[in-house]
């Protein structure tokens, strides 16, 4: 609101004036004018001697503190004002001093200030100025300090400003990067790692297959095989373990039971919806030198035959289990030095028997 004239006159415009005028201000006139005395984080008691540290500052370096983009980009931390002048002289230092020290002020201090002494300190600024100093004293130069003082804010404002620009793409990629790398180093790991059943024979290997049917657990029962081998048994052994879960989960208790349990009478309990899945009796003889078959007695809710005979229909009082006589081909293969399972195949599932097991009430 304030126009100062090449002949050191004066215009005070009122502040609705000066609103008006500063509308029709081009952006660089505007932030000459305006902007770059905007002072930040100022408590109103404090903000009029602030507004006076800024002109003190701006009459002795011919610069706003805030002027340089990398100033603003910086927490709106000004210049050290000494930096400006090459001069030993402690008053003109002792001056800058107070002037940085007013313009960084925290807004604690500066609602201490406001309330005690802002105009005062402001007083004994201007005093130190005036007592032992001359015109040559405040002569701005470009000093080497000024420099590599410049040079620094500068770096660290070119970093804010991609950070802010391009800091969300930059955090994205690493994010992605990092998931793609620990994808890429957990399959690694995985790919080269010895599974679990290293030290196995191949008959203990398959007697670990069938046990891991029984448990219902998918991770042991490809554990295993060789890469891109499948399992026949994964799927319905995969869908049996959610609904073992979710049986946990509601009824406190899995009503999916391990045929050798039942047959050991360890079940006392027969709870509706309950019934029988697993094998029992597993015997392994060698074929040929990669080729072992198993014989086992495979148990079941289902009636793989219920087409053609007619059975399978639904009883409430119990549950039919149905018996078969499976016998399964596994082939071999080694890697470094323990066997993998290359291939599973189902010679044969004959249905022995079946037999109904009453719910408890």
């Amino acid at each position: 609101n304030i126009w100062v004239f090449e002949d050191n006159s004066l215009l005070i415009f009122s502040n609705q004036m000066g609103l008006i005028v500063d509308r029709f201000l081009k952006d660089d006139e505007r932030f000459e004018d305006k902007t770059a005395f905007l002072a930040h984080n100022c408590t109103d008691n404090y903000g009029k001697a602030f507004y006076l540290f800024e002109l003190l500052y701006y009459a002795l370096s011919t610069k706003s503190p805030y002027e340089d983009n990398s100033v603003r980009e910086n927490s709106f931390k000004a210049i050290p004002l000494q930096l400006f002048f090459n001069t030993q002289n402690q008053n003109v230092l002792n001056a800058c001093q107070i002037i940085n020290k007013a313009l960084s002020l925290s807004k604690k201090d500066q609602l201490l200030a406001g309330k005690k002494e802002s105009f005062s300190y402001f007083d004994s600024a201007l005093n130190i100025i005036s007592q032992s100093t001359t015109i040559q004293d405040y002569k701005v130069q470009e000093t080497q300090e000024l420099k590599r003082y410049q040079e620094k804010i500068g770096k660290k404002a070119k970093k804010k400003v991609f950070f802010r620009k391009k800091g969300a793409i930059v955090a994205t990629i690493a994010i992605v990067a990092s998931v793609v790398l620990y994808i890429i180093g957990f399959y690694t790991y995985q790919a080269l790692r010895a599974p679990d059943t290293k030290d196995l024979n191949q008959v203990q290997m398959i007697e670990y297959y069938y046990n891991a049917l029984n448990d219902l657990n998918v991770t042991a029962l490809e554990e295993g095989l060789k890469r891109g081998t499948k399992s026949p048994d994964s799927f319905e052994v995969s869908t049996l373990h959610v609904t073992k879960s979710m049986q946990q989960s509601y009824e406190g208790q899995p009503l999916i039971i391990k045929p050798q349990d039942f047959l050991d009478k360890k079940v006392k309990i027969f709870k509706q919806g309950s019934y029988l899945y697993g094998v029992t009796n597993v015997q392994v003889k060698q074929l040929t030198e990669d080729t072992f078959q198993a014989t086992m007695l495979y148990y079941t809710p289902t009636n793989y035959n219920a087409q053609e005979d007619g059975q399978g229909e639904p009883n409430t009082k119990g549950v039919t289990i149905y018996v078969y006589k499976n016998v399964v081909n596994f082939t071999f293969t080694t890697r470094k030095t323990w066997y993998e399972i290359q291939n599973i195949e189902q010679v044969s599932s004959t249905q022995i028997e079946s037999f109904t097991i009453p719910f408890t009430n």
